[in-house]
């Protein structure tokens, strides 16, 4: 690691642009700071703030005052355990245990950006050694630091922070080290830190932190070494939740429960079709409504303030708000044609995989080759906590608490839109948040409101909640996808030739645009999951389409990744069939030149002690069973899924999964967090899907956007391999082979091949 980070650190700041490179795309409007700027540090955003509350502030993730040691996390908390895994980075340095520290989300600050997140979006794998891949990375953390978007995302949270914030630790030891040794008159190599104390070994002395920590903090100490791996204490074993005593005892702070001095509620009403700006509204339904106390007009609604945020709802649903014509593709048939219409040369977004000559391989086949279509639908987040912000706008500044991923950027962008001076941003506790809350719409929604208020109620918070309709309705969306499979077996059954054409809608061109950004070239996440995986048959060629259905799109849990491997991994499980072949063994003869993707195969097929696609499920009914792997956001994985068939329809019974996630420093949520990503997978692919008509979207609620239930839930069973010191990411990568390994299950156990998601368009499930 040391030495990857000295060869990042040699070709940074090299490039000055003005644009920058996301999944490959070229964003016009990057800020091309130059060398001066990427050497020149960002303040430290916490020093004010603390030195007027008598706290020591050591860095931007560390300061101690006379209740203890709080550690500063720049990401946000949605559920996936990220302050419990960056406060063990720093824990572990300063030799704490978790429950000695205190964990709290950091400002929205410069100083907090994510590196990460624009490395993994470069179209090079985070393996690559090569010098292209080195340059790039270099131009990508330049540009990182240039952007400064601090944004919790891309599982990059922890490979983000590892160096980071294990370095702020130690540098934190090494202080409280040397002011011991400069009241004692001691060597700090003396010298050793434990359990919150500065300890003299010869004669047993020790100092608190927390009675040393202002004269430390005032030290400049030698750069120190964070722990070898050999030493540590904490990382590598299964850590306690620090949140978990908060959010199981209700103590935990989420957006709605926000609750400043002098707080008003609202809710929304928006026009049916989204992006469609609002022509009038009607609100004469509410007029002399004792609960309402202000209607104010937003960019494509109206916001209902009243007393509760029950009569806010209440009173909202009874506007009606009128809009423009729908201009994008309004029906699911319009959908469907325009997806179809796609593939063209012209509308080619991505085409980072083109191995061999496929076009000359499928025409020799001719008719033996094997094709196939499937189809994916748009789906919803459908976050447990709806949208919510609470704002407060009072001269000229505007206030903002809220669960958001991106807590510079939204509210900045907020700020401009509305005219306030200054802006500051509190970020609560996320009731989940899977990319919708990076959107700008929600915090949006309550600045407007907040300025809008009038009279007496000037200057006054007003939470804005969106009723869970609103909320379902008014998503950015996981785009839908069509995908052209094509391929040839050679005489043993194994792919030799394999083409796969997808067609479907830039998210980052759809995202960006919603923060007033314009953006061009390939997007490589219109094909993530197909053109990045280590297969590697002789002819492999990938292309994306971009549709440009025009409906916003966001970032959904596992971004491209949630489309490409369910058609890659499906149209491999058909080919295993008409090739004779098993499954397991094609897909380790098709990874033979990636070691770690072979073992994560073999390892899931072990834990379910894989022989073959059918079983016999409990009771003796007909079960099949099901594999799928992907390797995504440095990660490796594979699932087995048994499938069983009885009275009220299929059941998924059984789940094993096997992740290689490089350097596991928290197996228990690795575990949890692999656990939700296949409920959230399997979720989507059994029952969920949006539609459109006429420009609106058709579900509304749980009952017609139909999650997982618990009773249907999966037993599951996980194992956790380490194939080096590349850090993997672990909160979306099990949704990617959820879907292929329970359609390969349904065909194992029915005969029924799945090519179109929700799958209980053709099977039922109990």
């Amino acid at each position: 690691m040391a030495e990857r980070a000295r060869k990042k650190r040699s070709t940074l700041g090299l490039i000055a642009r003005r644009t920058f490179m996301f999944g490959g795309l070229a964003i016009a409007g990057g800020a091309a700071f130059g060398v001066w700027r990427y050497n020149t540090p960002y303040e430290n955003p916490l020093l004010d703030a603390a030195a007027a509350e008598g706290k020591a502030v050591f860095n931007p993730y560390v300061m101690i005052d006379e209740a203890g040691v709080t550690v500063i996390a720049p990401r946000a908390e949605m559920g996936q355990g990220i302050y419990t895994a960056l406060a063990a980075l720093v824990a572990e340095e300063m030799d704490l245990a978790l429950e000695d520290l205190t964990v709290i989300h950091g400002p929205a600050a410069s100083a907090y950006f994510n590196e990460a997140i624009f490395e993994d979006g470069l179209p090079f794998d985070a393996a690559d050694e090569t010098t292209a891949a080195w340059a790039a990375r270099g131009v990508a953390g330049f540009m990182a630091k240039s952007m400064a978007i601090q944004v919790t995302g891309g599982s990059t949270s922890v490979a983000d922070a590892f160096d980071k914030m294990r370095e702020a630790g130690a540098a934190a030891r090494a202080g409280l080290i040397a002011a011991a040794a400069q009241e004692w008159g001691a060597a700090p190599e003396s010298l050793r830190a434990a359990g919150g104390f500065v300890i003299d070994p010869a004669t047993d002395r020790r100092l608190a932190y927390t009675e040393i920590a202002a004269d430390a903090a005032r030290l400049t100490p030698s750069a120190a070494t964070p722990k070898a791996k050999g030493d540590w204490t904490l990382l590598g074993k299964p850590l306690a939740r620090v949140d978990m005593a908060e959010k199981s005892t209700g103590a935990g702070t989420f957006g709605v429960d926000v609750r400043p001095e002098g707080l008003l509620f609202a809710s929304a009403a928006f026009t049916p079709a989204i992006g469609v700006p609002m022509t009038g509204y009607d609100a004469s339904a509410i007029e002399g409504d004792p609960t309402v106390k202000a209607i104010i007009p937003l960019s494509e609604g109206v916001a209902v303030v009243a007393e509760t945020t029950w009569a806010a709802m209440r009173a909202a649903e009874q506007v009606s708000v009128r809009h423009d014509p729908v201009s994008y593709t309004k029906d699911e048939a319009e959908i469907d044609a325009a997806l179809a219409a796609a593939f063209t040369p012209d509308k080619i977004g991505s085409n980072f995989r083109d191995d061999g000559d496929v076009d000359a391989a499928l025409a020799e086949a001719g008719p033996r080759a094997v094709r196939a279509q499937y189809r994916t639908p748009h789906l919803a987040h459908a976050c447990m906590e709806p949208m919510n912000a609470t704002a407060r706008f009072q001269n000229g500044k505007l206030e903002i608490w809220a669960g958001m991923q991106a807590p510079k950027l939204v509210p900045d962008i907020v700020a401009g839109r509305i005219g306030a001076d200054e802006v500051e941003a509190h970020v609560t506790y996320l009731g989940g948040g899977f990319g919708r809350r990076g959107e700008v719409d929600y915090v949006q929604a309550a600045a407007e409101a907040a300025k809008g208020l009038s009279g007496a109620l000037a200057g006054r918070p007003v939470q804005l909640v969106y009723s869970r309709d609103v909320d379902t309705k008014r998503d950015a969306y996981r785009p839908p996808a069509l995908a052209r499979m094509a391929a040839v077996l050679d005489e043993e059954g194994l792919p030799q030739a394999l083409s796969v054409d997808i067609a479907t809608s830039s998210v980052i061109k759809s995202a960006i645009s919603r923060y007033g950004v314009a953006g061009g070239g390939p997007d490589r996440i219109l094909t993530d999951g197909a053109h990045d995986q280590p297969y590697a048959p002789a002819h492999f060629r990938v292309l994306g389409y971009d549709a440009g259905l025009g409906i916003p799109h966001g970032f959904w849990r596992s971004v491209g990744y949630s489309n490409s491997p369910f058609f890659l991994e499906s149209f491999l499980d058909e080919l295993s069939v008409d090739g004779g072949m098993d499954p397991v063994m094609m897909r380790l003869k098709l990874l033979e030149g990636d070691p770690s993707a072979q073992a994560t195969v073999q390892a899931a097929a072990d834990l379910a002690g894989w022989s073959g696609r059918t079983y016999r499920g409990a009771n003796g009914r007909k079960g099949g069973r099901g594999l799928a792997y992907c390797r995504s956001f440095r990660s490796h994985v594979a699932m087995v899924l048994d499938v069983a068939e009885g009275e009220f329809g299929l059941a998924v019974e059984k789940a094993w999964i096997a992740a290689d996630v490089g350097l596991a420093l928290d197996p228990g949520t690795i575990e949890a967090q692999l656990a939700s990503g296949l409920i959230y997978g399997i979720s989507a692919a059994i029952r969920q899907e949006i539609t459109f008509a006429d420009g609106a979207v058709e579900q509304a609620n749980f009952d017609t956007f139909e999650p997982l239930r618990y009773s249907a839930s999966p037993e599951i069973a996980v194992t956790i391999l380490e194939s080096g010191e590349v850090i993997g990411g672990v909160g979306e990568i099990a949704t990617p082979p959820a879907a292929p390994a329970l359609a390969n299950a349904v065909y194992a156990a029915t005969g029924t091949r799945i090519r179109r998601l929700p799958m209980s368009r053709e099977v039922d499930f109990a």
